[in-house]
């Protein structure tokens, strides 16, 4: 069986798998996830933003639609809001796509530039901290899952 993509590329019975694999994602890294998503605390600009991390250096998230970010996304499917938060960091040739989860947690997508098809190279999970004044104030995204715990978790602070 063989699906012909909108950019041309040719999807086998392995790639099929793999699109399974990435539906199952949310549920597998957020287990205790409610089966009706909450929505998040803020609208969804209010994300977007720069990022610093002491280690990992700056990080820009753009809200963009699906088509923005630049391939067609089985996790569309998935989501009825059409946006995601793009970024682009300084430390990683590749770029990143949250997706949102549920509240404050998204669904981390890691796709390497040199990479010529739909399917993403990884996943991990991040969260956006809200301050007292209801603005965000940083996000942690887990960058080491090998580490156990908080020592996963990168936090970058929100500078802009």
């Amino acid at each position: 069986m063989v699906e012909v993509s909108t950019n041309g590329l040719r999807f086998h019975e392995l790639d099929l798998e793999e699109k399974d694999r990435t539906m199952a994602k949310p549920k597998e890294l957020f287990a205790n996830a409610p089966s009706q998503s909450f929505a998040a605390v803020l609208p969804m600009e209010a994300y977007a933003g720069i990022y610093h991390h002491v280690a990992y250096g700056d990080f820009e998230f753009k809200l963009r639609t699906y088509e923005e970010s630049g391939y067609r996304h089985p996790l569309k499917e998935a989501d009825p809001s059409d946006f995601v938060l793009y970024g682009e960091p300084e430390y990683l040739h590749s770029n990143v796509v949250l997706h949102h989860v549920s509240g404050e947690h998204w669904l981390v997508e890691e796709n390497l530039f040199g990479k010529v098809q739909d399917v993403p190279n990884s996943y991990s999970k991040a969260k956006f901290e809200i301050g007292l004044d209801g603005k965000v104030e940083a996000v942690k995204i887990v960058l080491e899952p090998s580490l156990e715990g908080e020592a996963a978790w990168a936090i970058y602070s929100r500078v802009k």
